[in-house]
C-alpha cells in the first residue's frame, strides 16, 4: 500500500464531513393533489371541518373574541360569517402561514457561523509528509453577542409583527364579510320591492288589454303602460344581477363555494344554501349591528392613546417600528469584529496539536451606509404610524357625520325620504283606483307608476347607508367597537360608552 494512502484518506475525510452533516437535512417531499383539494373544498360545509380550520388560530387577548355557538348558528348572524372568514379568507390564511413561517425562522436566528474545517496535504503524492487539519468556531456567535444577538432581536420582532399583521388582517376580514352581508341583504330587498311593483303593474295590464281589445283605450296609451312595466322589469333584472354580485362577494369573503347551477330565475342556484339564506329576515339582519363607542367623537390625548393601543392597524404599525429599530441594532452590530477560535491538528512524523485564532475586522464603509439607511427606515415607521392615526381619525369623523345624517333620514317622521315618498304612494293608490273604476285615464296611472318606481327602494338605500356608516365607524375605531369586542377591562373604564348615533 502506498505510504500516501493514509494521508489521502485523512484529508478526504475532513473534506467529506461537512457534506455528510448537510445531508442530514432531508425533509419529506410535498405534493399537490387536485382530487384531495377538491374533496377538501366540498367538505367546508361540515361543522367539524370549520372547527379544524379554526384550530391553532392564535389571536391576541385584545382582539375580537370568537363568536360562541349561539352567535354563529344561522346565516342571519354576523358570527356565522365571521368564523368562516377567519377559517378560509385567503388573506387570513396567508397571514397565519406567515406567522408560522416567522416563528420557525426565529428558531434559527442568531446561530453561530458555520464551523469552518480545512484539511491540507502540502504535497499530495510528493515527498512532503505534512498534513494539517484546521477547524474554527464563531466565538462571538457561540456567546450570543454582537451580530448574533441583533439577528435574534430582528427575528423576534418580525415574529411579533407577523402576529400583529394576522390580527389586522383578521379584523379587516370581519369588516369585509360584514360589508358583503349587508350588501346581500339590501340587494335582496331591492329585488323583492321591484318584483312587487312589477306584479302590481302586470295585474293592471290585464285590464289595459281588455280595454284595448274593446276599443275603449288607444293603442298608444296601452303601449306606454306596457313600456313602463317593462322598464320596471328591466330594473328588476338589474337588481337580480346586483344580488348575484353581492352573493359572490360574500361567498368569496367567507370561503363559501358555489353549488351546482340549477338555473333558478334569480341566480340563487349558483350559491350554497347558506349564501342564499342571507337576507330572508330583511334589514333586521343588519340594522341592529352593535357598535359600542368607547371614545368621544372629539380627539383627546386619552382617546388618541386608546386608539393607538387598540386598533389593529396601529398595533401593526407599532410592531413595524419595533422591527425597524431591531434592524438599526443589527446594522450597528456589523461593526463588531469577527472572532473565530479552533484547533490546529498537524502530522509530520508525529501528531502536533495547536490552536487557531482568526479575526475579521470590517471596513467602516461596509456598515455605516447600512446603519444610516436603517435609521431612515425607522424614522419612516414613526411617520407611517402618525399617518395611519390621522387617517383613522378622519374616517371616524366622516362616519359619525354620515351616521348623524342617515339616522335623521331613516328615523325622522318628517324626513326628506318619507316626505318625498308618501305623496308618491298616495298618488299611485289613487291612480290605480281611478283607473279601475273608469274615472281616471291610463296616462295618470303610467305617470304614478313611473314616479313610484323611482322611489320604491329609497328606504332600503337609506338604511343600508346608515348601517354601512356604522360599520365604517367600527372599522376606524377597532375591535373594541365590534359585536365581538374583547373584555371591557382592556379599555379605559372612564371612557364614554355611548352609541355613535348619539355623538354630536
Amino acid at each position: 500500500m502506498s505510504p500516501l494512502y493514509p494521508r489521502f484518506v485523512s484529508a478526504a475525510s475532513w473534506c467529506a464531513l461537512p457534506l455528510l452533516l448537510a445531508a442530514c437535512a432531508a425533509p419529506p417531499a410535498g405534493r399537490l393533489d387536485s382530487l384531495e383539494v377538491a374533496t377538501s373544498l366540498l367538505a367546508r360545509t361540515e361543522p367539524s371541518v370549520l372547527d379544524e380550520a379554526l384550530e391553532g388560530l392564535a389571536l391576541p387577548a385584545s382582539f375580537m373574541r370568537l363568536p360562541v355557538d349561539a352567535e354563529r348558528a344561522t346565516p342571519a348572524q354576523a358570527g356565522y360569517w365571521f368564523v368562516r372568514a377567519l377559517a378560509w379568507s385567503p388573506e387570513v390564511r396567508a397571514a397565519r402561514r406567515e406567522l408560522s413561517a416567522a416563528a420557525a425562522t426565529a428558531k434559527s436566528a442568531g446561530a453561530p457561523n458555520p464551523i469552518a474545517i480545512q484539511a491540507v496535504d502540502h504535497e499530495l503524492g510528493g515527498d512532503d509528509k505534512l498534513v494539517e487539519a484546521i477547524g474554527v468556531l464563531d466565538l462571538i456567535g457561540l456567546l450570543g453577542l454582537g451580530p448574533s444577538r441583533a439577528e435574534r432581536g430582528v427575528a423576534s420582532a418580525e415574529t411579533l409583527l407577523a402576529a400583529g399583521r394576522l390580527e389586522r388582517v383578521a379584523f379587516d376580514a370581519w369588516i369585509t364579510v360584514e360589508r358583503a352581508r349587508i350588501g346581500v341583504v339590501a340587494a335582496r330587498l331591492r329585488v323583492e320591492r321591484m318584483a312587487e311593483l312589477v306584479e302590481a303593474g302586470q295585474v293592471d295590464l290585464e285590464r289595459v288589454r281588455i280595454l284595448e281589445e274593446n276599443d275603449r283605450l288607444s293603442e298608444a296609451d296601452a303601449a306606454l303602460a306596457r313600456a313602463e312595466v317593462a322598464r320596471i322589469e328591466r330594473r328588476g333584472h338589474l337588481a337580480v344581477a346586483e344580488l348575484g354580485g353581492a352573493r359572490r362577494q360574500l361567498a368569496l369573503a367567507a370561503g363559501s363555494l358555489s353549488g351546482s347551477l340549477s338555473g333558478s330565475p334569480d341566480g340563487a342556484g349558483e350559491f350554497d344554501a347558506a349564501v342564499q339564506a342571507v337576507g330572508l329576515g330583511g334589514l333586521g339582519e343588519v340594522a341592529d349591528v352593535s357598535v359600542m363607542a368607547r371614545a368621544s367623537a372629539l380627539p383627546t390625548d386619552m382617546n388618541l392613546a386608546a386608539l393607538a393601543e387598540s386598533h389593529p392597524a396601529l398595533r401593526e404599525a407599532r410592531l413595524v417600528f419595533d422591527v425597524r429599530e431591531a434592524e438599526v441594532r443589527e446594522a450597528a452590530s456589523r461593526a463588531w469584529p469577527g472572532v473565530a477560535l479552533g484547533p490546529h491538528l498537524g502530522y509530520l512524523d508525529q501528531a502536533q496539536v495547536g490552536a487557531v485564532l482568526r479575526l475579521a475586522i470590517p471596513f467602516p464603509s461596509s456598515w455605516k451606509g447600512r446603519l444610516e439607511a436603517a435609521v431612515e427606515r425607522r424614522d419612516r415607521a414613526v411617520e407611517r404610524f402618525e399617518e395611519i392615526l390621522v387617517d383613522l381619525l378622519a374616517r371616524q369623523a366622516d362616519a359619525l357625520g354620515r351616521i348623524a345624517q342617515m339616522r335623521a333620514t331613516v328615523t325622522d317622521e318628517d324626513g326628506a325620504t318619507k316626505r318625498a315618498m308618501e305623496p308618491g304612494f298616495q298618488d299611485w293608490t289613487a291612480a290605480r283606483a281611478r283607473f279601475r273604476t273608469g274615472r281616471g285615464d291610463l296616462a295618470g296611472w303610467t305617470r304614478a307608476l313611473n314616479r313610484l318606481a323611482e322611489m320604491v327602494t329609497w328606504p332600503i338605500d337609506d338604511v343600508e347607508a346608515l348601517v354601512l356608516a356604522k360599520l365604517d365607524w367600527t372599522a376606524a375605531s377597532g375591535p373594541g367597537m365590534s359585536p365581538f369586542a374583547p373584555p371591557p377591562t382592556l379599555y379605559n373604564d372612564d371612557a364614554d360608552t355611548t352609541d355613535p348615533e348619539s355623538q354630536p
